[in-house]
């Protein structure tokens, strides 16, 4: 607080005949410095079209949701792979895609059900504000035994992309590390305590693998 501040509130207080003003005033101070310090940590609410669950769920899609009332959501797939009754869909979003992991419910093969949602579209976020941008050293603060299980190489580029999986929340990242930022680029919502990895497919076109 500048001297002319401090002097404006001292003519305020002599006119009203207030005694304890220093008080007030710090008070005063303390409550302003409560409030923006409330402001700047408390994450924007995401809508719940766009909000990541571990889990459980990405938006309206969920675990173990019929991939039937899926598609009546989401429509036709615009790319995608399948084999032994495993399929990846994927629908072309702004900033970014949703992509669907589903197998066979049960053995007797007659539909099939949801098992892991991917995002790397704007606008999808946990409640905590993580999503597309985030860096990895933000994430761990609130996921500190987030492991590295796989890594990938962009050919020609010599970018790296790194998925790291916390299998008791089911939750996973993958981050894209250039020079000496670790950005995150997709999360995935997969069933708590079930590794990511553990798909027949795989859903990182363009990336080599790195055994």
């Amino acid at each position: 607080m500048n001297l002319i501040n401090i002097n404006y509130i001292a003519m305020i207080a002599l006119a009203f005949g207030c005694t304890n003003s220093t008080s007030q005033n710090q008070e005063g101070k303390a409550g302003l410095k409560d409030a923006s310090v409330e402001s700047i940590t408390k994450p924007a609410e995401v809508d719940n079209d766009r909000l990541i669950v571990p889990g459980k769920s990405i938006g309206k899609i969920f675990l173990g949701q019929d991939v039937k009332e899926m598609s009546k959501m989401l429509g036709t797939p615009d790319d995608g792979d399948a084999a032994m009754g495993k399929a990846w869909g994927i629908w072309h979003l702004d900033g970014g895609d949703l992509s669907v992991y589903s197998s066979y419910k049960d053995s007797t093969a007659t539909s099939r059900d949801v098992k892991q949602v991917v995002v790397s579209a704007e606008g999808y976020k946990t409640k905590e504000g993580f999503g597309k941008g985030t860096s990895i050293e933000e994430i761990r603060k609130t996921y500190p035994n987030l492991q590295r299980v796989e890594t990938y190489i962009l050919e020609g580029a010599g970018d790296t992309l790194k998925v790291f999986d916390e299998v008791k929340e089911g939750i996973a990242f993958d981050v894209i590390t250039k020079g000496n930022k670790h950005i995150n680029a997709a999360i995935t919502v997969h069933a708590k305590n079930i590794p990511v990895n553990s798909t027949y497919l795989t859903i990182h076109p363009g990336w080599k693998r790195l055994e």
